[in-house]
């Protein structure tokens, strides 16, 4: 069986933990306005470099197997989680509300990649042509609500071309460092304000300074992965040249469950964590971390983030454990062992 990259693995921890970091700034902070710019820094990114990251291993995925075994693994392995713990997190908070939006909207990317594959065949020329065409189409008001047109475009890079064999093989050192240095230019321009969440992806409703703008976040989000790919390459290279190893395999841990950690922190630093701070603010008056940003936004929120990634991921390997409903709560079995083996390996990360 082949062997698991654990370098890729380190990069989709070191993501998760940038996601969980973004979701606990926003639960100290409440509903104070303010902007904590390690918040922003990762939201221009870490988003678009899982879903880069999904294209790519769907990609590797359909040269293996069929189409319809794909879907049934998408199916499987991200389709039933996000419904299950949907309904779930509803019951809990005895509301009605749409939950995960990231893997409603990567489980429509891989769908539209899947479809693509079919219909093209061995017609490669055709695949770019229906991928853009499907970019432009979500990008104008199909899957709003869901951000699909925003992950589809680093999906659709990851999933067709070749530019990580590329970029790891072919660019040297100087282009990399230039690379690097455009995202920290492009960083300079970039506001919270430009983000999804503020103007959206439908370009047929924007004015023709939010159509830049979104221009704008797709280039920095696929400039951002390549050159934090780099950026955590060389960590971990770092890391394994002095021998802190232990710090790789825990990095690397999180990134084999990141779907799992994923569908937990929302409930635990979304939900559980951000009405504490709510509680907490209306008790005592005052948002003590929002008041004091560097505590809150550069100490507090780091150490949550890291010790709640930690234990969420022990967490989910124990959910996993009980009888019967442990092996449903994550994802539907595939019925053959060779199959959920290879779909481990295959799963798409949140």
């Amino acid at each position: 069986m082949k062997m698991r990259n654990e370098k890729m693995d380190f990069y989709k921890g070191m993501l998760i933990i940038g996601v969980i970091l973004g979701h606990t700034v926003t639960a100290l902070k409440a509903d104070a306005q303010i902007n904590i710019w390690m918040c922003t820094f990762l939201r221009t990114f870490d988003m678009p470099m899982f879903a880069f990251i999904t294209g790519l291993f769907l990609n590797q995925s359909m040269k293996k197997h069929t189409s319809l075994e794909n879907l049934k693994s998408k199916s499987c392995h991200i389709l039933w989680p996000v419904l299950l713990w949907t309904v779930l997190v509803n019951l809990l908070t005895h509301n009605l509300n749409l939950y995960y939006w990231y893997l409603w909207s990567i489980f429509v990317c891989c769908v539209l990649m899947i479809l693509t594959g079919a219909i093209c065949g061995n017609k490669h020329q055709l695949t770019p042509i229906i991928l853009i065409m499907c970019c432009v189409i979500l990008h104008c008001g199909v899957g709003e609500r869901l951000n699909v047109g925003f992950l589809f475009f680093p999906c659709m890079i990851g999933y067709y071309s070749d530019i990580l064999k590329i970029w790891e093989k072919k660019i040297g050192k100087i282009g990399k460092a230039l690379v690097i240095a455009l995202f920290g230019i492009l960083l300079y321009f970039w506001k919270s304000e430009y983000s999804v969440w503020n103007i959206g992806c439908n370009i047929l409703r924007s004015s023709r300074q939010e159509v830049v703008l979104i221009i704008f976040r797709g280039c920095i989000g696929l400039v951002g992965s390549l050159s934090m790919m780099t950026l955590y390459s060389i960590l971990y290279d770092v890391l394994k040249k002095f021998k802190v190893d232990r710090i790789n395999t825990y990095i690397a841990s999180l990134g084999k469950a990141t779907l799992e950690i994923y569908i937990l922190q929302t409930i635990f630093i979304e939900l559980i964590l951000g009405k504490l701070v709510w509680v907490l603010d209306r008790y005592i008056g005052k948002n003590v971390f929002a008041l004091h940003t560097i505590l809150g936004g550069y100490i507090c929120a780091p150490l949550i983030a890291v010790i709640s990634a930690g234990v969420l991921c022990m967490m989910q390997k124990y959910l996993k454990k009980i009888p019967v409903i442990g092996s449903y709560l994550f994802g539907l079995p595939l019925g053959r062992n060779k199959s959920r083996r290879s779909s481990e390996n295959e799963k798409t990360d949140s």
